[in-house]
């Protein structure tokens, strides 16, 4: 099949906005469906199209395994789509204390500059080293955020995940 599900871009949108608490959500898939769909209907990808159910892209963007480039893009256009429209930052000041969070300019800058770079061909040539910019990525706990441990004991079963530790009884071996 020549296509890609746009479900299956959904992780590495979540992993680039910051938004990987299973918990709580920033954006719900259908959000982020509708920006995906957004850059293709806005030709952010020269040569994709939605697939006529709009569920999927053709032609597929994962189908070449030694250049993720068309995949890259789109995810990162996507991205730019959702950073630009928030504020640069935000603070709050009490008598007692003040504090200040973020900069989503400079986030939008890199953002620009990884873009242009994947178009001018001089970002990365193959998976492997896509992998290794995502870790290095804005501090993004990629080994923690792709990651979910169950164990089952003869009395306890313990989930450990993004959204913390579960631990509930077992039940009992029949």
């Amino acid at each position: 099949m020549n296509q890609t599900q746009l479900t299956f871009l959904l992780p590495t949108l979540r992993m680039l906005l910051g938004d990987w608490d299973p918990v709580a959500r920033q954006y719900s898939d259908q959000a982020l469906i509708n920006g995906l769909q957004a850059v293709l209907l806005m030709n952010g990808l020269p040569g994709y199209t939605l697939t006529p159910d709009n569920t999927a892209v053709t032609p597929a963007v994962t189908g070449n395994l030694q250049q993720p480039t068309q995949f890259a893009l789109l995810v990162f256009k996507t991205v730019q789509l959702f950073v630009r429209q928030e504020g640069d930052r935000y603070s709050y000041k009490t008598r007692a204390m003040s504090e200040s969070f973020g900069s989503r300019r400079a986030y939008a800058r890199d953002i620009d500059l990884e873009i242009w770079q994947i178009e001018s061909g001089s970002a990365f040539s193959s998976w492997q080293s896509y992998h290794c910019w995502v870790q290095g990525c804005a501090g993004v706990p990629v080994g923690l955020a792709l990651t979910n441990v169950n164990v089952q004991a003869p009395f306890y079963t313990a989930n450990v995940s993004m959204a913390g530790v579960n631990i509930s009884p077992s039940s009992p071996a029949m």
